[in-house]
């Protein structure tokens, strides 16, 4: 059994605690064995405190959204780190395909009800944008937890204004 994450870690007490839905892309097929028709499973079992909902990913688009565009391009860029980023149109078109997909989850579950939506990190760049104008009862929070490149760094980025208006859709970040 691999240990949880710090964010795990941190966010399952706030989750118990305020209930809710949590949206995780799907790894491995164990979730088949659990899930019901929405694709999610009650935490803790038998107790239902929260839902975890997953979304299963192609391979490509997992590659392409988590491998290419996240941290093969935002992470180096980000980190001025000295391996350079690589900017593929497929990558990006993956983590795009891979933040409407997020995207229509979320709206799925929230409709037109007021809500809160806390979106993690540098993967979800463009989420923030695409809820905000489909979701105008949401307050949307995003945490960001690498450093935020200075202008000469992100100006190579081809996708820089999407990744802009996609922070923007931000009431906190």
């Amino acid at each position: 059994m691999r240990p949880a994450s710090g964010l795990t870690t941190a966010l399952d007490p706030v989750m118990r605690a305020t209930g809710g839905v949590w949206i995780a892309a799907s790894a491995g097929d164990a979730d088949d064995d659990v899930l019901d028709e929405r694709s999610s499973v009650a935490v803790p079992p038998g107790q239902a405190l929260y839902r975890l909902r997953r979304l299963r990913l192609s391979k490509a688009d997992e590659d392409g959204f988590y491998y290419g565009f996240a941290n093969g391009s935002l992470w180096p860029m980000c980190h001025m780190a000295y391996v350079r980023p690589r900017f593929q149109e497929s990558d990006f078109l993956a983590y795009r395909r891979v933040n409407e997909q997020f995207a229509e989850a979320v709206m799925d579950e929230v409709g037109d009800e007021p809500a809160i939506v806390f979106i993690q990190d540098y993967h979800f760049a463009l989420l923030p944008g695409l809820l905000k104008w489909r979701l105008p009862n949401a307050v949307i929070c995003q945490f960001w937890h690498i450093p935020w490149p200075n202008p000469e760094a992100f100006r190579i980025c081809p996708w820089q204004t999407e990744l802009l208006d996609g922070l923007l859709g931000n009431d906190l970040l």
